[in-house]
């Protein structure tokens, strides 16, 4: 779902290239634009920590963030789980079930993200509520996509 390596990494999507917000107009762009909070990350830079709690989700705008995990094995060791460039969202289970962050999430380069919040996403339902839905319709999915591709890699560890 990121785009590509390179320099497609290091130039900033502008809102309304985003893939969450395919399908949006003009003035839900604009609605969106003043619910979210620009966050910008150093290289190395931790967003958030596996097991901590969260309340936001990203949306990377420029960079590479990558979400690692710990193994079951042995606590020091840890597996990447994902790399994310422009135009992916995540830490969305947090934000959605009010569960501990899933994987902890690091800034692989220097990054933007455009956070958006409890607050943020109910007031987006109370005065557009439109590009709410039209939100968690491409929220939705995007994550159809990752189920689907955890799945196949599921299927092909057992195999």
């Amino acid at each position: 779902q990121s785009l590509g390596a390179g320099t497609a990494i290091m130039e900033e999507l502008p809102l309304d290239r985003l893939e969450a917000l395919a399908g949006f107009d003009a003035a839900a762009i604009s609605a969106l634009a003043q619910v979210l909070i620009r966050r910008d990350f150093a290289a190395g830079e931790v967003l958030f920590e596996d097991g901590a709690s969260g309340s936001a989700l990203y949306l990377v705008a420029k960079g590479r963030i990558v979400a690692l995990a710990t193994t079951a094995g042995n606590g020091n060791d840890t597996v990447r789980l994902a790399g994310m460039g422009p135009g992916v969202v995540f830490g969305e289970i947090a934000l959605l079930t009010g569960a501990p962050r899933t994987a902890r999430c690091v800034a692989e380069t220097d990054a933007v993200c455009w956070m958006l919040d409890q607050e943020g996403l109910d007031r987006l339902r109370t005065e557009v509520p439109a590009a709410a839905l039209q939100f968690m319709f491409n929220l939705a999915r995007q994550s159809a996509f990752r189920l689907d591709a955890a799945s196949r890699h599921i299927r092909a560890l057992e195999s």
